[in-house]
C-alpha cells in the first residue's frame, strides 16, 4: 500500500510506525535492516518531523540490541537527528534514551563521555522531567562501572537530581539504585553512610517496594564489610524489612543472603546454626528460589 500511495505523508507515517513496532521485536541484524527502511522514509519526507521522530524511535530500539560499537554508530545518527531538529523536545528525549542504552554497554571511561552528553541535554531541557529521568538512568549505569571515588561523584549528581525532582518517584528509585551500586564498593564506614541515605529514601517512599528492595540490597552489601556486632544489627534490619514485605521474593533473598553471612561467622566460632537453616527452609517453602536452595545446601554441607 505504501508504494502505491508513496506521495501520501499520512500513509508514510503509518508505515513508519509499523516499522518501529517491528524493530522492537527484532534482533540487531533484522532490526538494522528495518531501520534502513525507516531511514529511506525519513530522507524522502525530510520536512516531516513526525516521520523523523519515528525514525529516531527505531534507532533507539536498534541501539538497545546492539553491542557497544554498533550502539555508538547508531547514537551518532540519533545525535545528527537531534541537531537537525534541535527545537523538537521529543527527538531530544529519544536521543537521551539512546545515550542511556549506549552507557549500559560501556566501561567507566566511555560511560563518562556519554554521560557528559546526557548532562548537556538535561541542562538544555532542565524543566523536562522525562529527560531528567533518562539522565538519572545514565548516571546509575555509570555508577555501576566506577570505583568508590568515581561513584561518590556520580551519586552526588544523582542526589542533586533527586532533590530537584523530589516528587518524581522514578528518579528517587534511580537514586536508590545508584546508592546500592556505591555501597557495593565501600568499606563499612562509607557503606553505613550510604545505607543511611537508602534508609531515609525507604522511609519517604514506604509504599514503593522497588525502593524497599534497593534498601535491602544496600543492607546486604553493608553486612559483608561489617564486624560481628555490626552484621547482626544490619541483618536485624533486613529481617524487619522481610517481615514488612513478606510477599516480596527479592527482599526475602537479600535477607536469606544476610543470614548466610551470619551463619558462616557462627560456624567459625563453633556455634549451632540449625535455627538459621530452619528459617531459610521456611523462606524457601514460600519462595522456591534456586539460589535460596543453594544457600541452604551450602550451610548443610558445612
Amino acid at each position: 500500500m505504501y508504494k502505491e500511495y508513496s506521495s501520501n505523508g499520512e500513509i508514510a507515517l503509518v508505515y513508519a510506525q509499523g516499522l518501529v513496532n517491528l524493530s522492537n521485536k527484532q534482533d540487531a541484524a533484522c532490526g538494522g535492516r528495518t531501520v534502513e527502511k525507516l531511514k529511506a522514509l525519513y530522507e524522502e519526507y525530510r520536512s516531516n518531523e513526525e516521520i523523523a521522530l519515528v525514525y529516531a524511535q527505531g534507532l533507539v530500539n536498534l541501539s538497545a540490541k546492539q553491542d557497544e560499537v554498533g550502539g555508538e554508530h547508531t547514537v551518532d545518527k540519533l545525535k545528527a537527528l537531534y541537531e537537525e531538529y534541535s527545537s523538537n523536545e521529543e527527538i531530544a528525549l529519544v536521543y537521551a534514551k539512546g545515550l542511556v542504552n549506549l552507557s549500559a554497554k560501556q566501561d567507566a571511561v566511555g560511560g563518562e563521555q556519554t554521560i557528559d552528553k546526557l548532562e548537556a541535554l538535561y541542562e538544555g531541557y532542565s524543566s523536562n522531567g522525562e529527560i531528567a529521568l533518562e539522565y538519572a538512568k545514565g548516571l546509575v549505569n555509570l555508577s555501576a562501572k566506577q570505583d568508590a571515588v568515581g561513584g561518590e561523584q556520580t551519586i552526588d549528581k544523582l542526589e542533586a537530581l533527586y532533590e530537584e525532582y523530589s516528587s518524581n518517584e522514578e528518579i528517587a528509585l534511580a537514586y536508590a539504585q545508584g546508592l546500592v551500586n556505591l555501597s557495593a564498593k565501600q568499606d563499612a564506614v562509607g557503606g553505613e553512610h550510604t545505607v543511611g541515605k537508602l534508609e531515609a529514601l525507604h522511609g519517604e517512599y514506604r509504599n514503593n517496594e522497588e525502593i524497599a528492595h534497593t534498601y535491602a540490597a544496600g543492607l546486604f552489601n553493608l553486612s559483608i564489610e561489617q564486624d560481628e556486632a555490626g552484621r547482626e544489627s544490619t541483618v536485624g534490619k533486613l529481617k524487619a524489612l522481610h517481615e514488612e514485605y513478606r510477599s516480596n521474593e527479592e527482599i526475602a533473598l537479600e535477607y536469606a543472603k544476610g543470614k548466610v553471612n551470619l551463619a558462616e561467622e557462627m560456624m567459625a566460632m563453633g556455634e549451632d546454626i540449625s535455627a538459621i537453616i530452619a528459617e531459610l527452609e521456611d523462606i524457601y517453602s514460600r519462595f522456591p528460589n534456586g539460589l535460596i536452595e543453594e544457600l541452604i545446601g551450602l550451610l548443610n554441607e558445612e
